[in-house]
């Protein structure tokens, strides 16, 4: 079961270390096994993170380039992008067989106002 929450603490060391998590949900506080976390943390983070190894690589640039943020239409650029990504899974993934149960992707996009 997947337990959404923001990172407290985390405590001790190895295969007994735990981590306390304040869900989302509710702001309750759980303690779970690190091992079973996975940290989703900012482009910023991580960006400090790959400096104090030595790396020399921009994150966030990388994270603007494939968002588009930095083009002037970029919910249209995504929207194509999107389409050229359906389109792919259409001719290599889709349709889906189960036995006698088929699924097919519709490459129509829908409007939401």
């Amino acid at each position: 079961m997947e337990k959404k929450g923001y990172l407290l603490a985390t405590q001790g060391e190895g295969d007994n270390a735990v981590c306390i998590i304040k869900r989302y949900e509710d702001f309750s506080e759980i303690t779970v096994s690190a091992g079973s976390v996975f940290p989703e943390p900012r482009a910023e983070l991580l960006q400090t993170l790959l400096g104090a190894i030595g790396e020399e690589f921009d994150i966030i640039e990388l994270q603007r380039k494939f968002s588009f943020l930095d083009s002037k239409t970029s919910s249209r650029d995504r929207l194509l992008k999107t389409l050229e990504i359906v389109e792919r899974l259409e001719s290599e993934v889709f349709p889906l067989k189960f036995g006698d149960f088929e699924v097919k992707i519709d490459k129509t996009p829908i409007v939401v106002r």
